[in-house]
């Protein structure tokens, strides 16, 4: 199949194509009654001194590191399309909550996405005692899956610890550019001539 490009960086624009696999969920997402399975869901359970402005500031600094959590999808022209919000903000629900209410309390946190509004994240933080928090994490799969989920907490206690990361090299949105163009290319179009016949 020859060589592939590589994956650069594309230049700031309105909106930008989804990746196949976005472009899947975008639309799985539209048939009614779909609900919250396609929500990637959890729960961490912190024992110890929490500085919750800390937490808070740590969080805020992932939205800001990753588009991803900053994106909303539409249609333009019939066309699914993401879009990369520079002013989306992540609402943090604190609450007090008695350790045997926990669970009913996350059954009503995790909901449906719209996937026009940015974040696709929500968080809430549960003080269940003196020191126990128990911290809940909600996003639609389109924003982050097992592997980036992975990630980000690695990414959130480094941060939470004072840690200065380095900026990501690229975002979602050069990766589907480069699907895109890959998919468009003279080399896919052989490829698909090829099977076709």
């Amino acid at each position: 199949m020859g060589a592939r490009p590589p994956v650069t960086h594309v230049a700031d624009a309105a909106s930008y194509p989804p990746t196949a696999a976005q472009r899947r969920l975008f639309i799985m997402q539209q048939v009614e009654g779909i609900g919250t399975a396609y929500n990637v869901t959890f729960a961490l359970r912190i024992d110890g001194d929490l500085d919750r402005e800390r937490l808070g500031t740590a969080l805020d600094t992932l939205v800001d590191r990753h588009e991803a959590l900053r994106t909303s999808f539409a249609v333009e022209g019939g066309v699914p399309v993401q879009r990369v919000s520079h002013g989306a903000r992540l609402k943090k629900i604190y609450r007090e909550v008695p350790e045997e209410e926990v669970r009913s309390f996350a059954r009503t946190f995790v909901r449906p996405f719209d996937l026009e509004e940015a974040p696709l994240i929500r968080v809430a933080l549960l003080r269940t005692g003196e020191q126990r928090h128990v911290l809940l994490l909600d996003a639609h799969h389109i924003a982050m899956d097992g592997v980036s989920l992975g990630i980000l907490l690695s990414e959130l206690a480094a941060l939470y610890e004072g840690r200065t990361l380095p900026a990501p090299v690229l975002q979602c949105r050069d990766v589907a550019a480069w699907q895109a163009s890959l998919l468009a290319s003279e080399t896919m179009k052989e490829q698909e001539r090829y099977w076709l016949d």
